[in-house]
């Protein structure tokens, strides 16, 4: 069979199995989670910048199912694979296509092998091969201003889907410092961030949320994590594959200076991500950027060794087989119920088994946008994560979506328990539920202070701070409207981003404290284990746990 053959058989049944996949697997988490950004399109989001949205708006446009929150995604993974056939233009097609086939990175839902989900790495590879096809154009005509404008927009896009895609730029130019001497370069940096800017005017207008969160403390050192991240990331492409291709971008000689762009992406990217392994955990899919460059890297090497080659082959026979059962289990769930495994498949029965015990009430979920994000796109139902101390901020946090649910009767979902009373079973664990009326939270009031930091405090003891209280937004709250639920101070002290130990303080909150301008005096007692920690002020409403209301205090028990 020709080339243009089996190029063509290649893309077709590829796409397609793609497309009835995605039309037929349940959407996960974080899926549901970015369809609702796109039902609220805008510059930026707590997690991640735009581009996901945008394509799921434009996709759920066309086909308002499951197919349509994945349909660009598939689509653009499609020519991201067509892309990178172009740049590396392999003389031995079927060679390329046994790598790509070979590749499985689990974390992200099978990389290549199930590239149907909704989530920015799709957004992210795709742009990364446009990048780089323009910067090889650039390369040999950094004149041209069709290159210039071009490489603009897409370093724009790239830095929009993924805040990863800053990585591959920064490697980029310090992998050719005589950019830096060239005046398109300047041009090109100065319109790709004038083009970024209205994420950045989004991120300033929401105090910086996404770059707090992803800056925030680490947890302390350990050894594990390292260990983790180095004896894992040469597997994360796949059991066998993976290792050759991590190899050869490590020892690869580069024959120009597009080929060290493309060594400097990889080497840079696992040796930026190490050092991340000293302040805390590293998700294998961080590391995704490297993909096409190791393919690139990889398929130059592999060809021209006849041992390589028959390793990848190996590989290939014995990877494509079990990434295509997992491709048809995301489908049709063959495996025994004996193995809990109810992610990719359990949403319709867990929703509507809610719905009704719910009486079609809205739902809150506690410390759960995944849940929260399914319950929503499968009922039609509103539905929120109640977020507090033991979990962390997200979108919904952004949205202050618990206004809109001040006073009603809610249905709100906690935390794992043993107990199948009164408890829905979701992704292998049984949530209690309870239902509330006239709920009320305040996670949009803000608890400013006025202390030097660090505070210095002997154990055990007592000191005084005083605090102040006002609204993030225009949503005023009434911590009088439930006597059952009164509202006080707490305070939470956290090590190594986990809470130590938390009180509630004796100040009981009344609605004329927020507009009074006064402060009010809090009461801390210090642990009485010596050491450094993170106090955070929060609000305790009822039995409800402590909600996100103030800013991190470094306190030092000597």
């Amino acid at each position: 069979m020709s080339d243009k053959r089996v190029r063509v058989l290649f893309y077709t049944i590829w796409f397609l199995t793609l497309v009835l996949q995605a039309r037929y697997s349940d959407l996960v988490g974080d899926e549901a989670y970015y369809w609702l950004f796109s039902e609220d399109l805008a510059w930026g989001y707590f997690d991640h910048p735009p581009v996901t949205a945008l394509l799921i708006k434009a996709g759920y446009f066309l086909f308002p199912n499951e197919l349509g929150v994945r349909f660009f995604f598939v689509l653009l993974i499609t020519l991201t694979i067509y892309l990178t056939e172009k740049l590396i233009k392999p003389a031995n097609l079927k060679l390329f296509y046994c790598i790509v086939l070979s590749i499985a990175i689990l974390p992200i839902g099978l990389a290549f092998g199930g590239g149907m989900f909704a989530i920015p790495d799709f957004p992210l590879l795709f742009f990364l091969i446009v990048y780089l096809h323009l910067y090889n154009y650039y390369l040999r005509n950094p004149s041209s201003w069709v290159i210039i404008i071009l490489l603009s927009v897409v370093i724009c896009l790239l830095l929009l889907s993924k805040y990863h895609g800053m990585l591959v730029v920064g490697f980029t130019v310090v992998s050719n410092l005589d950019l830096l001497k060239k005046k398109s370069f300047w041009i090109i940096a100065v319109l790709s961030t004038l083009l970024f800017l209205p994420h950045v005017l989004w991120q300033y207008a929401h105090d910086f949320v996404s770059i707090k969160y992803h800056l925030r403390s680490g947890q302390a050192f350990t050894v594990f994590n390292t260990l983790e991240y180095l004896f894992t990331q040469p597997f994360v492409l796949g059991p066998l594959i993976g290792v050759i291709l991590v190899y050869l971008g490590f020892v690869y000689k580069p024959n120009n200076l597009f080929e060290r762009s493309l060594k400097f992406i990889v080497v840079g990217t696992y040796l930026f991500f190490f050092i991340l392994t000293l302040k805390g955990g590293v998700e294998a899919n961080w590391t995704i950027i490297t993909l096409i460059p190791l393919l690139y890297i990889g398929y130059k090497k592999i060809v021209e060794s006849k041992k390589l080659r028959k390793i990848v082959f190996v590989s290939f026979i014995i990877s494509f087989p079990l990434i295509l059962a997992a491709r048809l289990f995301l489908v049709w769930n063959f495996l025994p119920d004996s193995l809990n495994i109810s992610k990719y498949h359990d949403a319709n029965r867990w929703v509507q088994e809610l719905k009704k015990k719910s009486d079609g009430n809205p739902v809150v979920f506690m410390n759960s946008y995944q849940n929260a994000s399914i319950y929503k796109f499968y009922s039609d139902v509103e539905a929120i994560s109640l977020n507090n101390v033991w979990g962390r901020e997200n979108q919904f946090s952004v949205w202050d979506s618990e206004a809109k649910l001040q006073g009603k009767t809610i249905t709100l979902v906690t935390h794992p328990s043993r107990k199948e009373n009164d408890s829905i079973f979701i992704a292998n664990a049984y949530l209690p539920y309870i239902h509330i009326d006239n709920f009320r939270s305040y996670s949009n009031v803000a608890i400013s202070v006025n202390v030097q930091e660090p505070i210095f405090e002997k154990p055990g003891a007592s000191s005084v701070i005083k605090v102040r209280f006002d609204y993030r937004n225009d949503n005023v709250r009434d911590f009088e409207a439930n006597e059952e639920f009164p509202s006080y101070v707490s305070y939470s002290f956290f090590r190594n981003s986990e809470v130590f130990e938390m009180r509630v303080s004796d100040l009981l909150i009344h609605n004329e404290m927020l507009f009074s301008g006064k402060e009010y005096e809090v009461i801390i007692t210090a642990p009485t284990e010596p050491g450094t920690y993170n106090l955070y002020l929060s609000i305790k409403t009822g039995w409800l746990p402590p909600t996100f209301n103030g800013e991190d205090i470094r306190f030092i028990v000597e």
